[in-house]
């Protein structure tokens, strides 16, 4: 059963998954060298923890969790049920899937600490070069990592797997097999989970903006309430003051002691306010962590940079501060940071080209990525370079 075969895992993250539809006698008797890797792959992380799935076990864990899919899973032929058993796999239990003609140099746990921080991790990999009917550029599924299972991408790869195996007239077979669950349909659900995700944020951030406006509307109202009672309160004083004097008016007859006793009032030294103290004082730091704000940064500017996961290139609005962190935003209106990184701790700053369209490359290596931008012009790259390499002192 799938249930007591799972036990046995040390964790859903660290498992590998790897399939074989025919089984592993098939494997061992007509493909010793693929056998070879899952032994090789087997000693080194240990074997209860890599799983080799077959035909049938792929059939039982569709019918006890994923009872909706059976029916389009026999449709599939081998090929596709071997291309679309991997997204199950990965759905319910999470983890490594690696294919069997991978051989594995060193152990994959080394990765897990590293990749903790990303629930998904693919290879990215430009395949078309073996496939001459496309020209499509796609993301390759032989190696995945998910950090967890039940993950909202392989969720959706599943909902949308019935609308893309649809066939159409006169289209090739391999041309079908990308399309339906290879790599092109792999990569348009990444696409489609990306947009969503940012749609998202938007909301979110769209709801706090509103919740902040609310807040600030409520205060600006407890504020008015609260100068017109002490407006209220100035014209009551105002009043009594005024009838105090007509008071002491009618009591005292001589009218030079009063003009005495006026004068030596007028003469005594007028001590500060309390509000005017604490405005100015405010005015000042304000002032101050201004102009400190504006002495902070180094180099600011657009660039366009490389996505860490997905591969695609946006236009961003980069600052680097004197103290090393460079921060990058949607355009230069925004306040929020996307991501900072520490350009102190980098180990190297290249200047690259990527083709003829990003002539004008910076690659900054640091110990937890390495970061591709590119400038419009070469007096631009030059400036970025010599910015980063005099805050982390690397010439």
């Amino acid at each position: 059963m799938i249930k007591s075969t799972a036990s046995h895992y040390l964790s859903p993250a660290r498992t590998i998954h790897q399939v074989w539809l025919d089984g592993v006698d098939d494997l061992r008797v007509h493909h010793p060298a693929f056998y070879g890797n899952v032994q090789r792959m087997q000693q080194i992380h240990g074997r209860h923890n890599v799983r080799l799935w077959d035909k049938m076990q792929i059939t039982e864990l569709l019918r006890q969790r994923y009872q909706h899919l059976v029916a389009l899973y026999t449709r599939f032929t081998p090929v596709m049920q071997f291309l679309f058993a991997r997204y199950v796999i990965l759905h319910c239990f999470g983890g490594f899937y690696v294919d069997v003609d991978c051989r594995p140099k060193k152990c994959l746990y080394s990765l897990v600490s590293a990749l903790q921080r990303l629930p998904i991790v693919v290879l990215d990999h430009n395949e078309y070069a073996w496939n001459k009917k496309t020209t499509k550029k796609f993301i390759s599924t032989y190696f995945m990592y998910v950090a967890s299972s039940k993950h909202a991408l392989f969720a959706l790869i599943l909902s949308e797997v019935h609308r893309h195996c649809k066939l159409r007239v006169f289209e090739p077979h391999l041309s079908y097999l990308l399309r339906s669950v290879g790599g092109i349909f792999f990569t348009k659900c990444i696409k489609q989970y990306k947009q969503c995700t940012q749609r998202e944020i938007k909301r979110a951030k769209h709801q706090i903006q509103m919740t902040m406006q609310s807040l600030s509307s409520s205060t600006s109202l407890l504020s008015s309430c609260s100068s017109s009672s002490s407006s209220s309160g100035r014209q009551l004083s105002k009043v009594l003051s005024q009838s105090e004097s007509d008071l002491i008016s009618d009591i005292e007859p001589n009218d030079d002691s009063k003009r005495d006793k006026e004068s030596s009032y007028s003469a005594l030294p007028r001590m500060p306010m309390i509000s005017d103290t604490t405005a100015s004082a405010s005015a000042a730091h304000a002032s101050t962590s201004m102009d400190n704000s504006k002495n902070d940064i180094l180099k600011k500017g657009y660039l366009t940079k490389e996505g860490g996961i997905i591969k695609t290139w946006r236009r961003r609005f980069f600052v680097l501060h004197s103290d090393g962190m460079m921060s990058y935003f949607t355009d230069q209106r925004a306040e929020q940071p996307i991501a900072r990184f520490n350009c102190k701790t980098l180990t190297q700053v290249k200047e690259k080209s990527w083709g003829r369209r990003k002539l004008y490359g910076i690659k900054i290596y640091t110990p937890h990525r390495d970061w591709k931008v590119t400038c419009i012009s070469e007096q631009q790259r030059s400036e970025w370079v010599a910015s980063l390499k005099r805050v982390s002192g690397k010439n």
